[in-house]
């Protein structure tokens, strides 16, 4: 049996033409645009896709599509988001803020204004060489030196430099001293060369200037300060171990007195010819070459005495007439020395 059914103008395919060019789509499909054709429907669209079937979506060429469903991302070299950056459409990478590219296509850190002797680590953050410091302004690192430049500035690290107008004084293993240099007529013209101009200076009575002392200054006049040093004017002060002799000499302390001898430093005595110095009583006593022996004592050079409570006793040979120099006692060289005759007196 023959029945009539609505006619659409188009079929109505992923749908059903309920009414005369009315069609009706199928559960997860809705109508285009010019309500002539059904087409998927995905919930939440297709950013940079198509949506193919029900909630499904096909990325455009060059993207990805992210654990979302619907969203398909560009497509970048693998380096891009690993190193500060993001890819803003297929094969473009865009740095983050406080980044940019360089040269070789990555991601670098930008300090605004560089980072002078050092490296640039993070966004605005310097980090300096080996052998600089950086400066309050956060970006300039300066060379460090561990000595004291006078009259100069560290121009690498441990290398001082000379300001304009001043020259080097000593050598490398001496502390590092800049002097001014001034022309040859400062010191006939009595100046003192304490810039690279020519200062004169005027020390008050009793002062002098002190050539010796960079920069040049005027110390206490004393002629002389022996063995101390001139505290004011016409005032010696005795360095330690010292003691004034009169108002420009010091002299060594020695305690105590050294006797037969000089005391030519504080504590030690110089003796005089055949004295020696005695560690424990600190003093000069005489020296016998030969030793004194039993209950003698040494009291002037090479001279012996009978020890307190001895006394001296003369001494009787008994010899064999005939043989007497065949005697060792006579072939003693000690013996035939003057000396020992001088009390003994000899029988044969």
């Amino acid at each position: 049996m023959d029945r009539c059914v609505p006619r659409c103008p188009q079929s109505c395919k992923k749908g059903t033409c309920k009414e005369p060019d009315v069609c009706t789509c199928n559960v997860g499909y809705h109508l285009s645009s010019d309500d002539k054709r059904c087409v998927p429907k995905c919930t939440n669209g297709c950013i940079n896709g198509t949506c193919i079937d029900p909630e499904v979506c096909s990325c455009n060429e060059g993207y990805w599509l992210d654990s979302d469903g619907f969203t398909c991302r560009p497509v970048c070299n693998a380096e891009c988001e690993q190193n500060h950056g993001y890819c803003s459409e297929p094969n473009v990478c865009i740095c983050n803020k406080g980044y940019r590219m360089s040269n070789d296509s990555k991601c670098m850190p930008e300090c605004k204004n560089g980072c002078i002797n050092g490296t640039c680590i993070l966004p605005k953050i310097c980090t300096c060489n080996e052998g600089y410091r950086l400066n309050l302004d956060g970006f300039t690192c300066r060379p460090f030196c561990n000595m004291e430049c006078e009259n100069g500035y560290c121009s690498e690290p441990n290398v001082c430099t000379c300001n304009s107008g001043y020259r080097r004084v000593g050598n490398d293993s001496s502390p590092f001293m800049c002097e001014p240099t001034c022309n040859s007529d400062c010191e006939r013209k009595k100046g003192s060369c304490l810039t690279p101009d020519c200062v004169k200076i005027n020390c008050d009575p009793g002062y002098e200037l002190d050539m010796n002392h960079f920069p040049h200054r005027c110390k206490s006049k004393c002629h002389p300060c022996i063995f101390g040093t001139c505290t004011a004017p016409g005032t010696c002060t005795c360095d330690h171990g010292y003691t004034a002799v009169n108002a420009s000499v010091c002299e060594p302390i020695c305690e105590p007195n050294c006797g037969t001898g000089i005391c030519t430093k504080p504590g030690l005595c110089t003796c005089d010819f055949g004295y020696v110095f005695d560690e424990t009583n600190r003093t000069c006593k005489p020296y016998c070459s030969i030793p004194c022996g039993l209950n003698k004592e040494c009291v002037a050079p090479n001279e012996c005495k009978c020890s307190k409570g001895y006394h001296k006793k003369d001494v009787i040979f008994t010899f064999d007439r005939s043989n007497i120099w065949n005697y060792p006692f006579f072939k003693n060289e000690f013996f035939l020395r003057r000396p020992f005759f001088k009390k003994a007196s000899i029988a044969v």
